[in-house]
Formats: C-alpha cells, structure tokens, sequence
C-alpha cells in the first residue's frame, strides 16, 4: 500500500523513453538521394534497452518534400557519415540551409552481414587524402 502515493520521478521516466516520437525519421535507402539540412545539428544520445549510450547527432532535414529527423550515431573515421558531415560543416561553415547528394551503397561485412556505406558527394572534396590522414 505504500507504493500507491509514490510520486512520478519524470526525469527517470522522460530518460527511459524511447526514442521514437510522431516525428518522422529519415532512414537513408540504397541509392541517391537529395536532403536538405535544415538546421545545425545537436548532438543527442541514443538509449538502448539494455541502457546503453550510443553518441549521436540529430539533424532536421527535408527529403522529397517531407520535413524529418535524422539521428546519425558519431563515427570515429573521415569515411563515416558522422565524420564527412562534420568534414562538410567545417569547411562550409556550417550545415544549415546546405543541399546534399547522399549516396547508399550495401555491401558484405566480414561476418556476412549487410552494411551500408555512404557517401556525401558535396563532403568529398573536404576529406584528407590517404597522405594527409597519415
């Protein structure tokens, strides 16, 4: 019976929520597609059940006419999508109001899996070479 007056902690239940909201996502398909960055990125963390943190950024965007949000979890290399959007906004100052081409490609890890690789053509020119990243 004491449990009946407990108050809601809604610090606790606002952190075990889910991510998922009534807005949309943009999940990236295999192919080329154009996006508009509508916003500076802020950086998030992504809860798992299991409690576990995952770093990431959240990007308002437009796709195909549609306003969504793109959750992109921070890589550690030039080649990640994290890391060309990061290489894209510092060399142009920036990622609000900016137009990419996104291009998706699948492909076979080693263990068998499917992985999809990305490419932002715009970001391209701002990576190091295999030179300067050594």
């Amino acid at each position: 019976m004491e449990n009946e007056n407990k108050k809601v902690d809604y610090g606790k239940a606002v952190s075990e929520l889910s991510q998922k909201s009534s807005v949309e996502t943009f999940k990236p398909k295999v192919g080329s597609v154009f996006v508009d960055i509508l916003e500076e990125p802020v950086e998030t963390q992504f809860k798992a059940m299991d409690g576990k943190e995952t770093p990431q950024i959240k990007l308002r965007v437009n796709v195909a006419g549609k306003n969504l949000v793109w959750y992109v979890s921070k890589g550690i290399t030039f080649r990640s999508l994290y890391g060309q959007l990061m290489a894209l906004g510092k060399g142009e100052n920036g990622l609000a109001g900016k137009k990419v081409q996104l291009l998706v490609k699948s492909s076979k890890n080693k263990e068998g899996k499917d992985t999809n690789d990305y490419t932002i053509v715009e970001a391209v020119k701002y990576l190091p070479t295999v030179e300067e990243a050594v």
